[in-house]
């Protein structure tokens, strides 16, 4: 488990990269998907993509949740991985660009 402090720094560091990340590729958006099918919608529906009352509502938001969340389950992706599924949730739910 991440000390906080460290923590926070690799979400700093998310959200400093997402903005360097380009558009992303049908294949990144392919992998985004298959990594969001496989590991998260097993714990919640789109829905809380959907809702009113979102965490999230922009691209370096959305980039900042799947790091989260990814770190939380303890799935230990990769910087590109992360994107992808952050790129997938911008283009299918959140209509978010990257």
């Amino acid at each position: 488990m991440l000390h906080p402090i460290a923590r926070v720094l690799v979400l700093a560091s998310v959200v400093v990269l997402s903005g360097i990340a380009g558009g992303a590729s049908a294949g990144d958006l392919e992998r985004g998907k298959a990594l969001h099918d496989t590991f998260c919608v097993g714990c919640h529906g789109a829905s809380v993509y959907t809702r009113q009352d979102r965490v999230a509502n922009t691209y370096g938001e959305i980039l900042q949740q799947v790091a989260r969340w990814q770190g939380n389950t303890q799935r230990r992706w990769s910087q590109q991985d992360i994107e992808s599924v952050a790129d997938y949730l911008a283009v299918q739910f959140y209509k978010a660009p990257n």
